[in-house]
Formats: structure tokens, sequence, C-alpha cells
């Protein structure tokens, strides 16, 4: 990539960046304490190292699909985390809301 190819991309990023239509949170899992955040989840996700952030998924998905149907693979969605664990873990561990 040349220099002005290298511009060309950034510029291409931060009015991708200024339209706002990446603003809103793509994961599906509304009650995830994270959702929303960014930052802190892929923070999370890298840490565990055991799966990519949810609203990652569907571009990998799209990149790995060409070369998983050559080799004759399937690839699925991961499960979305039942209800019932979400309301467990409000239960034994609330999220602590700051004093203000």
């Amino acid at each position: 990539m040349s220099k002005e190819q290298f511009a060309e991309s950034i510029k291409e990023c931060r009015e991708k960046i200024k339209s706002g239509k990446y603003d809103k949170c793509a994961c599906p899992e509304l009650r995830c304490e994270w959702h929303g955040n960014c930052r802190e989840c892929v923070m999370v996700h890298r840490a565990y190292e055991d799966h990519v952030p949810n609203c990652l998924k569907p571009v990998l998905r799209n990149k790995i699909k060409g070369l998983a149907e050559a080799l004759e693979f399937e690839i699925s969605p991961k499960k979305r985390t039942p209800d019932e664990y979400w309301d467990y873990l409000e239960e034994v561990y609330p999220i602590e809301k700051p004093n203000k």
C-alpha cells in the first residue's frame, strides 16, 4: 500500500465514523453489561481469548465463508446467552452503580 492509498483509507474510515451509521452497538446480547461499551467489551474478549465479540462475528463469518465452502465445512452462529443466565447474573453479581 502506498502512502497515498493509506491516507485515502484513513479518510474513508473517518467518513464512515462521521456518518453515525456505526454508532450503535450491533451485539444481539442486549442485556450484557458491556453492551454499547465497545472498548471494554473488546478488552474482556481479549483477556479471556475464548471467542470473538458478537458484533465482529458477521464480519469474520463472511471472510471465512468462502474458505469454509471450498473445504466443504459448515459454519453456524453461536447460540445467544439464555435470559435466565442474565437473570441469575443480576441476582448473584449485580452491577455496582457508581456513587454520585
